[in-house]
């Protein structure tokens, strides 16, 4: 059986989730507990996804980063951001898994 090529006439997205490139610690937990790079090219540009079945590994271990965030001992604003702009994809991800069973992200 032959694999045919199809020519896209729409690829929608509905704005910047997160960032391959400044979030490090999301980065690396979905690097460690998906496939989320493997549909990726060497520029880790195109379209790939986080499945349910990882999903609960993902937000375990992104709410552990929230909260290492959050608790630290001396005050440091961009930490609070940064936890703060965790749990809004946290959010995302799971309403997205909720409805879907996974999340399609569009990198470029």
């Amino acid at each position: 059986m032959s694999i045919r090529a199809h020519k896209v006439l729409r690829l929608e997205y509905n704005g910047e989730s997160f960032n391959l490139w400044h979030d490090d610690e999301l980065m690396s937990i979905l690097e460690e507990s998906s496939n989320f790079y493997l549909r990726l090219d060497n520029d880790c540009c195109g379209v790939t996804e986080i499945l349910d079945s990882d999903f609960d590994e993902i937000k375990e271990k992104l709410e552990e980063v929230i909260d290492g965030l959050e608790n630290c001992k001396t005050f440091q604003p961009e930490r609070k951001e940064k936890a703060e702009h965790y749990k809004e994809v946290l959010k995302e991800m799971e309403e997205e898994i909720k409805k879907e069973g996974y999340i399609r992200y569009y990198c470029f």
